[in-house]
């Protein structure tokens, strides 16, 4: 799983323009780090690639629109697992405390990137949810 930054990814300017997003200076002023403002916990930048029978997983999962949907389809998907180099490409922010995350996600095709999603904002119980697929073991 490789950790980057957020300003380097395609999702970069919808997460530093949430107003649930704030820049804060590290100790001494040296540096600085992306905090989800209401619990101040330090967001975390991931870009994960899949296989295609995964994504298929993850576009049923990016497709639900409330809480309750959400838990149904993530109680009734397993198998998600990440590989090495794959031509599904997920951009993942994720607050530390798992209640705030954002994600896309992407084909790779004709050595570009293709939308498969659009952006998704979770907050609370939805992110903590949507945390769960990249804590468990599948």
């Amino acid at each position: 799983m490789a950790t980057t930054t957020v300003e380097s990814l395609q999702i970069g300017r919808t997460v530093l323009a949430s107003p649930q997003v704030e820049r804060r200076k590290r100790f001494l002023g040296m540096g600085s780090r992306l905090v989800y403002a209401p619990t101040s916990s330090t967001i975390t930048a991931r870009v994960l690639d899949y296989d295609e029978e995964s994504t298929e997983k993850l576009v049923d999962v990016l497709a639900c629109h409330n809480v309750g949907e959400l838990e149904r389809v993530l109680g009734t998907v397993d198998g998600i697992h990440t590989v090495p180099s794959g031509n599904y490409h997920l951009e993942l922010c994720l607050s530390d405390d798992r209640q705030f995350a954002v994600m896309q996600l992407f084909s790779f095709a004709d050595l570009t990137l293709q939308l498969l999603s659009s952006v998704k904002t979770y907050e609370g119980r939805a992110a903590t949810l949507i945390s769960s697929l990249f804590t468990r073991k599948n």
